[in-house]
């Protein structure tokens, strides 16, 4: 058997590329086509295509690392990460009302 942190290090490096190619997909099919300026492509581009992907992840593995079996993880996250959503939503909409 390996070490949890073995464990944990050699799952992470083999999800974050595909979360990358995935991600980056997703936004230049996405992100010119919908209009926006391309001024602020590359800050986009690192939030939504590289920080989002080793933050869903890392919190992926962290809410499924306790969890009995894999159903009770998936329910688990979902409930956690809307948690997360939800919390985003209303203090970036607090930042934008002052």
């Amino acid at each position: 058997m390996y070490h949890w942190s073995a464990l944990v290090t050699a799952q992470y490096l083999a999800e974050v590329p595909w979360n990358l190619l995935g991600s980056s997909l997703f936004f230049f099919c996405w992100y010119w086509t919908v209009g926006f300026p391309s001024g602020r492509a590359g800050y986009t581009f690192l939030m939504l295509c590289v920080i989002n992907p080793w933050y869903y992840t890392s919190f992926a593995m962290a809410v499924a690392a306790p969890a009995p079996n894999a159903e009770i993880a998936g329910l688990l996250y979902s409930l956690l990460f809307s948690f997360v959503l939800n919390l985003y939503v209303v203090l970036l909409g607090h930042a934008y009302i002052y």
